[in-house]
């Protein structure tokens, strides 16, 4: 695939930005076709053509590393510091993740370091093309997300992060 995305979906008042979550989703699957790979639940398969459900971490894993890039949205997309631990998994494996944007993702990430980050739905697009047409580059970002995260987005790091927010610690 070119792009890939692996996350359910849901009813659209289920979350806050569900809506605009499944509007990108369709809006990819028009644009990329059978470049685009869809992976999870609650999709009409009719309409999402490629559409696979994935039986384990190691099986998405192998996905992402057959993918040019890899796409992350929330259905929260505009909370502060928020992103899912999606994001993380994405970062992983190694591969360029483009994410949509989220409020102070620059606290944790750097666009164009570490991960790509897209304001709009052509943005994605337009990275998705660079990192087609710069695999040095689009392999360098990914290799930096997948070492951002084993370095500082462990399971410690977040219980720390807590005790410190709690003023435990």
């Amino acid at each position: 695939y070119d792009l890939s995305f692996a996350g359910n979906r849901y009813q659209i008042n289920d979350f806050a930005d569900c809506a605009q979550r499944i509007s990108f989703i369709e809006f990819l699957h028009n644009k990329l076709g059978s470049k685009f790979g869809l992976f999870g639940s609650g999709y009409n398969k009719s309409k999402y053509f490629n559409v696979r459900r994935t039986e384990s971490v190691k099986e998405l894993n192998d996905i992402y590393n057959q993918s040019i890039c890899i796409f992350n949205i929330s259905h929260y997309n505009n909370t502060s510091h928020y992103f899912s631990d999606r994001l993380l998994t994405c970062l992983a494996s190694g591969r360029p993740v483009i994410s949509y944007k989220f409020p102070n993702y620059e606290s944790y990430f750097t666009h164009g370091s570490d991960i790509l980050i897209a304001e709009s739905k052509d943005e994605i697009i337009s990275l998705l093309n660079f990192c087609k047409e710069n695999p040095e580059k689009a392999n360098e970002i990914g290799l930096n997300g997948y070492k951002k995260v084993k370095a500082e987005h462990t399971y410690f790091s977040r219980v720390m992060e807590l005790l410190f927010l709690t003023r435990l610690r």
